[in-house]
């Protein structure tokens, strides 16, 4: 360990922490490794934290244990004191996470403060996120990037009542390290952040407090930073600094706060530039747009790139203009895609061949792949003056544990331009929003929630409104789900009983009468088989008919429409109906 003190040096000057009730700051300590495959899931959770409360979240990755353990180059990042940490409070499996070191309703018992991986965002909402801080924390660094020398500067003020006695703890954690990730599919290419270099307090376990006053404090350290951490290189542009203060038991975090240094002079990026990722497609793609989540890494904010992309063996290459990411930060782009025939099976690779105009080639998104996705293809009115059609939104935003802007909606073209968007404030009551969608167009829907832990109330129903009528999409249970998203064909609606479209079977029909889904087949032909899907595409039944007459298939399906794909001996292509009921 680099020696550490505590001395008055050229600190940046941290502002005065206020003096009224403040909310306190939220801190994890994982305990993870690079061969943990529940671990990738962790790391979205406390992602999804952070998206939900900026800076009053702070988290630190403890790289521990067996599954910490590198091969064949693969990147080192444990550390002594977590080693320590887990020693003393890590959990039973990984990955794991301790709150405030403090125990909490949803904690395991016997296991330290370990609070398991599905309830760590129900105790942040719960437990943790209204409650008031006892002191109150301001903290400023800045970085020689000559010497390497960090100075920071901490101040404190005591709101309430605290032993004389407690540990100041600093812990220097670096970010956007490459290198492998068991249970990711960017393996061995995946974003490390949070990871821990070293606590920079004297001892692991923090620091004796020495007060100025009796109701605050302002201390400064100071600590140089190696080159290189257990062999691998240290960006010191993407350190972060996170301070608490616990009681003299090592225990009970009375309040946190993080800061990033301030670099003088500035200190250039060594490549890359660029981490590139794919969005999930899943089997709902049908869109003339990839969306790319780029990672900016670049001292200069990134304005522009070149891409270079093959899909289904054609390759092409798109300049993305006007970008504007900042540094250390990801964002979301559409990368724009030609016509192409959508396959059972479409094959893509992408890379990254210029940024801001400079030569550079990126991580590749090799190999791969998205099915054909289950669109509904509405028949058309033959009517020239329906050129538009109105989708009619009914949502009700989460309430169970629910907050103000966590849940949102968003309506897309087949290009990816927005033809709506909204962010919901927590209520009882149902939103009613409209979109105009172009007709024969794919739109592509997505309801999210910002704290990823799934709506444990409200739901949403879709219509979609003609002139003559407005017909009911469905209404769907969104229960246990953050994020739901799906694609179909906006040509319009004629009626709610279709008749299939090959002309031996052009009598054939589906229709739904009281929740019972019934096929009329008065021309007699076998039917094999019929597969019911629902109006995200997901397939809810396959029954075998294996009959020539008129079936009753089953009942249960109310208020959705449902498109049901029936298969006969006779027939290459499926007979393809909708029904509503």
């Amino acid at each position: 360990m680099v020696l550490i003190f505590a001395a008055p040096a050229a600190a940046q000057n941290a502002a005065m922490p206020s003096t009224a009730f403040m909310p306190k700051n939220v801190l994890i300590e994982e305990f993870t490794g690079i061969h943990c495959s529940y671990c990738p899931n962790g790391h979205h959770i406390i992602q999804n934290i952070s998206n939900a409360i900026g800076n009053r979240f702070s988290a630190y990755c403890n790289h521990t244990g067996s599954l910490a353990v590198p091969v064949d180059g693969e990147p080192d990042f444990r550390t002594q004191a977590g080693a320590a940490f887990f020693a003393v409070q890590g959990g039973q499996g990984m990955p794991s996470g301790n709150f405030h070191r403090q125990f909490f309703q949803t904690s395991i018992s016997n296991s330290a403060y370990n609070v398991p991986l599905a309830d760590w965002t129900k105790t942040v909402k719960k437990y943790i996120l209204n409650d008031t801080a006892p002191v109150n924390l301001t903290m400023a660094a800045t970085l020689d990037t000559v010497t390497r020398v960090l100075a920071i500067n901490i101040k404190g003020y005591f709101t309430k009542p605290t032993s004389t006695k407690l540990l100041l703890n600093i812990a220097l954690t670096e970010n956007f390290q490459i290198g492998t990730q068991t249970g990711s599919a960017d393996n061995p290419n995946y974003v490390h952040k949070h990871i821990l270099r070293e606590m920079l307090t004297g001892s692991i376990w923090g620091d004796t407090l020495l007060r100025s006053e009796t109701n605050g404090f302002d201390t400064t350290y100071t600590y140089t930073v190696p080159q290189n951490y257990n062999n691998r290189s240290c960006n010191i542009n993407n350190l972060e600094i996170i301070c608490f203060l616990t009681e003299l038991n090592h225990n009970n975090v009375l309040n946190s706060v993080n800061a990033k240094p301030q670099l003088t002079p500035a200190y250039p990026y060594e490549k890359p530039y660029v981490h590139i990722g794919l969005a999930d497609m899943g089997d709902k793609y049908g869109g003339q747009y990839f969306t790319l989540n780029v990672l900016s890494l670049g001292t200069d904010t990134l304005k522009t790139l070149d891409v270079a992309f093959t899909l289904n063996g054609t390759r092409d290459t798109v300049t993305l203009t006007d970008l504007n990411i900042p540094s250390k930060t990801e964002k979301q782009v559409h990368i724009p895609l030609k016509p192409y025939e959508i396959r059972n099976t479409n094959l893509y690779s992408i890379v990254v061949i210029r940024a801001n105009g400079q030569e550079f080639r990126s991580n590749a998104l090799n190999n791969g792949s998205f099915v054909k996705p289950e669109v509904y293809t509405f028949p058309t009115i033959d009517t020239a003056a329906l050129q538009t059609a109105k989708l009619i939104i009914y949502f009700t935003p989460d309430t169970a544990l629910g907050m103000d802007n966590e849940n949102s909606i968003t309506v897309r073209s087949a290009k990816g331009d927005i033809l709506f968007t909204k962010t919901y404030q927590i209520s009882n009551e149902t939103n009613i929003d409209t979109v105009t969608i172009n007709k024969n167009e794919y739109v592509q829907f997505r309801l999210y929630d910002i704290w990823g832990d799934g709506m444990g109330s409200g739901g949403f129903e879709l219509k979609l409104q003609i002139p003559d009528s407005t017909i009911s999409l469905g209404t769907t249970p969104v229960y246990n789900r953050d994020n739901i998203s799906f694609a179909w064909n906006s040509v319009l609606l004629e009626s709610t009983v279709i008749e299939s479209k090959t002309a031996k079977q052009q009598n054939i029909k589906a229709f739904g009468i009281n929740g019972t889904l019934y096929i009329q087949n008065p021309d007699g032909i076998f039917l094999e088989s019929a597969c019911v899907y629902d109006i995200t595409g997901r397939q809810i039944k396959e029954l075998a008919i294996n009959s020539a007459g008129d079936v009753s298939l089953f009942t249960g399906i109310l208020n959705k429409l449902t498109m049901v794909v029936l298969k006969t001996k006779v027939s290459v292509y499926p007979t393809v109906v909708k029904v509503k009921f």
